[in-house]
């Protein structure tokens, strides 16, 4: 969808990003089920493509198997979807990798910053908050953040490179 919606949109940066946040929301609460009929564009001018706003976004954790609809970087496992796998993506899609590693880092930061106060008032059932929450820590991406959250470092840095070292700070804001 990064692809996509730089290739069709008349926003070829802002709606990548916003693409990649949706599929960041969609790995962290497990909604397996984004397929592309869950990808529409608009023409909100009747004449300029735009990325459709989000819809049909759930967790599917309790529902079945935790397996992407879709893959991101060769794989449909949210649980090994990194920013190595990000900045795999950056030459297909042409926006500058530094970019697209801080988007995922950002919207990754906010969502656990936010999500466990704001689960408690969801009108969910508490198997669903559960699932969304004990498989943060599941997450490759996740690891990534909470390592320099836990360390006490603002985003500062770009995450390591393609090896096997830990990231030591987030990535420029």
């Amino acid at each position: 969808m990064l692809n996509t919606s730089k290739r069709f949109s008349e926003d070829p940066i802002g709606d990548p990003l916003e693409a990649l946040r949706r599929l960041v929301v969609d790995i962290m609460i497990g909604n397996c089920d984004g397929h592309l009929k869950n990808w529409s564009f608009i023409l909100p001018d009747g004449r300029h493509v735009r990325l459709s706003p989000a819809y049909d976004i759930v967790s599917t954790l309790t529902y079945g198997s935790d397996t992407m609809a879709l893959r991101f970087s060769g794989t449909k496992d949210p649980k090994i979807v990194d920013t190595n796998r990000l900045r795999r993506l950056a030459p297909l899609v042409k926006v500058d990798p530094k970019l697209l590693i801080r988007e995922m880092w950002q919207t990754a930061i906010r969502a656990l910053d936010t999500w466990p106060q704001a689960m408690k008032d969801l009108p969910a059932s508490d198997k669903i908050k559960n699932a969304i929450l004990s498989r943060l820590g599941e997450l490759a991406l996740v690891r990534e953040v909470r390592s320099t959250m836990i360390q006490g470092h603002a985003p500062a840095a770009e995450p390591a490179q393609e090896t096997n070292e830990q990231p030591t700070s987030a990535p420029n804001s």
